[in-house]
């Protein structure tokens, strides 16, 4: 499966507040074994710049902007604007991706695999292999 964007339902408005949520995994494609989010990140920053070899992501940007861009073992590469609190990017193990964030940004992560260094293939050369 390659990355798509995922819609979360939600309730409310921008004009009051809107309530986004997931349930059961409903949305997500993956059982969640962790949960992390990346704050106070300066304007422009690259981070990632890495694949995973077992792991699933579902990123949300629940503040701000992130533009993810996603390639696959293909080199096949698409790039997603995530700005909307309500809907998140699924990322496939064996998929490099990057995120640039706008000032002030959250991403809040939800991945299918515990923290393994070993997980991580951080050489774009070696994960295109």
């Amino acid at each position: 499966m390659d990355a798509k964007l995922i819609t979360f339902p939600s309730f409310g408005d921008k004009s009051n507040g809107l309530l986004t949520f997931t349930e059961s995994c409903n949305e997500i494609p993956f059982d969640i074994k962790r949960v992390f989010w990346i704050n106070y990140t300066p304007e422009n920053t690259l981070r990632g710049k890495h694949a995973h070899k077992l792991t699933d992501l579902v990123l949300v940007a629940n503040v701000g902007s992130v533009e993810v861009t996603v390639t696959s073992k293909t080199n096949l590469t698409q790039t997603y604007i995530l700005n909307e609190p309500n809907i998140g990017l699924y990322i496939p193990k064996n998929h490099w991706h990057t995120m640039t964030f706008s000032a002030n940004s959250s991403l809040l992560v939800f991945a299918s695999e515990i923290y393994n260094e070993t997980d991580y293939v951080r050489n774009f050369d070696e994960f295109l292999q």
